[in-house]
């Protein structure tokens, strides 16, 4: 929405202008789900949370191909009194050519 306004935000009007703007060696992605099929393609880490459960839901984490990356470290947190659900946080990297 190009008529936001926000004091003190950097608005881009693209993944790739927000990636610009960042003057970074990293940039994290933490959503929604069509700003994630964006920067999936040039993405070279993922740290997602994942939880064995399947939500009602209108938004998922797109598709992706599962070859192209290593898993490289790996978390679990059982259900615990502050957290009703198990997860698991998964971070891959990628492997393969996005070419």
């Amino acid at each position: 929405d190009r008529a936001f306004d926000a004091a003190g935000a950097d608005l881009a009007g693209s993944l790739a202008d927000a990636v610009e703007l960042a003057q970074a060696d990293e940039v994290m992605v933490i959503g929604g789900g069509q700003i994630y099929a964006m920067a999936l393609p040039v993405a070279q880490r993922m740290i997602l949370t994942i939880i064995d459960i399947e939500p009602r839901a209108d938004t998922w984490f797109p598709e992706w191909d599962q070859q192209q990356w290593s898993k490289t470290k790996q978390r679990h947190f059982p259900v615990a009194e502050d957290n009703a659900l198990a997860y698991r946080i998964v971070e891959f990297t990628r492997t393969e050519s996005r070419d």
